[in-house]
């Protein structure tokens, strides 16, 4: 698993795209791991409980990646061909998130990964909240952004929850937050490069997702994007962190080129 900390970018198909900047790291590899996960007579019962509800989700919001991705096929929104080359590396990554998640849930709760992904295929998306934070590509990268952040901090968090689970799943985690603070910094990217002059608008899109995500009504639709589930006890997620990472979207576009959003 050496190869997790190596990322590459690749190259733009014209001169003023951005970098899609990618890590290289393999599900092969992990799977083949001579330290793989405990089965479940391994575990505690009370560990597999307590984690059960946290890995499903993440693994089914993953999953759920090839939702998103048909939905901005089929949505109308310009789109221009440097967030289509942006896409196919997060889709590619995204799925391999899903199904390294899916190996660990196999292993860990004795359940084959052809009836995981049958339950899953079973999913139905509903976007009807999220239309109006998708407007266009600068709020879609925008929304992007935030969203992987999120993602990237918690998985960065989950390496500590799910020690328990064994070496194979702390790689696995690792390897998803590198992979999600570079989709961040892609979409990012991308606003700097082409909607730099929207640069005042991001508060007035972040504002928006906040409210979507503390909103009573707010219930997750399989739809990849704001999949952050407010249970601070559970799993550290509240209002302020959501704000926090909304900061570091903010400053982020406001700093020099080579800054890290995260």
């Amino acid at each position: 698993m050496s190869s997790a900390s190596r990322s590459r970018a690749v190259p733009p198909t014209c001169g003023t795209q951005p970098l899609v900047r990618q890590s290289t790291w393999s599900l092969d590899a992990l799977r083949a791991s001579e330290e793989q996960p405990p089965g479940p007579r391994a575990l505690s019962a009370a560990l597999r409980a307590a984690l059960h509800d946290s890995l499903w989700h993440s693994l089914s919001s993953e999953y759920d990646a090839r939702h998103l991705s048909a939905f901005l096929r089929d949505s109308g929104l310009a789109l221009s061909a440097a967030f289509w080359a942006m896409e196919r590396a997060w889709a590619l990554d995204e799925n391999k998130h899903y199904c390294a998640l899916r190996w660990l849930y196999s292993r860990v709760y004795g359940v084959s990964e052809c009836d995981v992904a049958a339950q899953l295929e079973q999913r139905q998306p509903d976007f009807t909240a999220l239309r109006p934070l998708l407007a266009d590509e600068f709020s879609l990268c925008v929304v992007l952004a935030f969203d992987e952040l999120a993602s990237a901090r918690s998985y960065a968090r989950d390496r500590r929850r799910f020690r328990g689970f064994g070496p194979a799943a702390v790689r696995l985690f690792q390897c998803a937050a590198r992979d999600e603070f570079l989709h961040c910094r892609n979409a990012l990217d991308l606003v700097r490069t082409f909607h730099a002059d929207r640069r005042h608008d991001v508060a007035s899109v972040l504002a928006a997702v906040i409210a979507h995500d503390v909103s009573p009504q707010f219930r997750y639709g399989a739809t990849f994007l704001l999949d952050q589930i407010i249970a601070p006890r559970e799993n550290e997620i509240d209002e302020a962190w959501l704000r926090d990472c909304a900061n570091k979207v903010q400053m982020y576009l406001n700093l020099k080129d080579g800054a890290s959003c995260c």
